[in-house]
């Protein structure tokens, strides 16, 4: 299992590569003339678009919201961890992150930008955008998040 300071490092820099995600683009198509960028916020969009809003919903929740809630969490808690304090909230926190847990799905987002970059690759002019590579280390990081067991931590911090 790794360190706590391993996590708090890896869910930080969680945070900055989906916000980079987020505001760069993953990949952008060009065909004809035309030329579309795609990031993390508007591919649910684009589902949405084409009428399908329940899958616009669960894209967008499990593959931005949940894992974004869940580093944003983790290094609240381990932040204070790191000062052998318990963080405001912790109660309702690690539950919260238990339960997250098997709902973070970036990196399915990520295989499934590359699927269509095979798929399509033949046909449209695709360029991979930093966006992508940002999925690619958040994907990385998430698989030492995850591997944390928080519930450690209620034996070894302080009562408040």
């Amino acid at each position: 299992m790794p360190s706590r300071e391993l996590v708090f490092a890896s869910a930080l820099a969680g945070v900055i590569c989906i916000a980079l995600a987020t505001a760069s683009p993953v990949l952008t198509a060009s065909f004809g003339g035309l030329k579309t960028e795609v990031n993390v916020l508007s591919a649910p969009s684009a589902f949405d678009a084409d009428g399908f809003t329940m899958a616009a919903w669960v894209l967008a929740l499990v593959s931005f919201a949940v894992p974004l809630v869940q580093v944003l969490a983790l290094s609240w808690t381990l932040a204070f961890a790191r000062a052998h304090r318990r963080a405001p909230g912790f109660y309702w926190l690690l539950p919260v992150l238990q339960s997250l847990r098997p709902w973070s799905m970036v990196e399915v987002f990520f295989l499934g930008t590359l699927v269509v970059m095979v798929k399509v690759g033949g046909w449209v002019s695709i360029v991979l955008g930093p966006g992508f590579w940002s999925l690619a280390g958040f994907s990385a990081l998430l698989a030492a998040v995850h591997r944390f067991d928080s519930a450690a931590l209620w034996e070894h911090l302080d009562t408040p």
